[in-house]
Parts: structure tokens; C-alpha cells; sequence
């Protein structure tokens, strides 16, 4: 069955633009979560592109996770943000600091009761 994770990215104008010139040159294998996201929306005035996952083996050595998270590490940390929610409480991984995308993309926790 294999641990899971929701993971959602958000990328700037220009990450998208150079993330879709990766894509033209990736393998099935390696484009095969950007093309099978849950959600993937682009901003129509911004330009800016977001995709997630719910329920994602998000393994470091699958072809399609390698590819993203070598893409990711080439940009600025401006241009991106990444969150990773394992199935664990605690296990909760965030990368880049586009924080001010059109997505509000963020984390939130909280108190929940009946």
C-alpha cells in the first residue's frame, strides 16, 4: 500500500514558462504527475500554475517525483512553493517562499470538535 501524501506546487509566471519547456523534453515517466494532477489551475491574469495531489506515493525515487524535485532546486525560491503533508502529523515539509501566490496556497492546523 506505501505511505501517502497531498502535495500541492505553486510556481510563478516565469517557473511555469521553463517548466513547461522542461516537460517538452521529459519522458512519459517523468511527466506523468504534472500530467494527472487532482487539480491544476493557471491564474489567467497572472500566469501563475498550480497543481495537487491527494493520496500520492511522493517517493524520491520514482522518475516522475525525481524530475519535480530537480526542477524545483534549479529555480529561486521566490518562484515556487512546495508543501508535502505525510500521513503522519507531523510530518509536514514546505520548500520555497512564494508565499504570495494568487493561490494563497499555504498550510493551515487547527482545533477541530464536534
Amino acid at each position: 500500500m506505501g505511505y501517502r501524501s497531498d502535495v500541492a506546487i505553486a510556481l510563478s509566471k516565469e517557473a511555469a514558462a521553463l517548466l513547461k519547456k522542461r516537460l517538452e523534453a521529459a519522458t512519459p515517466d517523468q511527466r506523468y504527475l504534472l500530467d494527472n494532477p487532482d487539480l491544476y489551475e493557471v491564474d489567467s491574469k497572472t500566469e501563475e500554475a498550480l497543481w495537487r495531489w491527494h493520496y500520492v506515493k511522493w517517493y524520491e525515487e520514482f522518475d516522475e517525483v525525481a524530475f519535480i524535485d530537480n526542477f524545483l532546486k534549479e529555480l529561486s525560491n521566490d518562484d515556487y512553493l512546495f508543501i508535502r503533508l505525510g500521513e503522519n502529523y507531523d510530518d509536514i515539509e514546505l520548500r520555497g517562499d512564494f508565499w504570495g501566490n494568487v493561490f494563497e496556497l499555504g498550510v493551515s492546523t487547527s482545533i477541530t470538535m464536534r
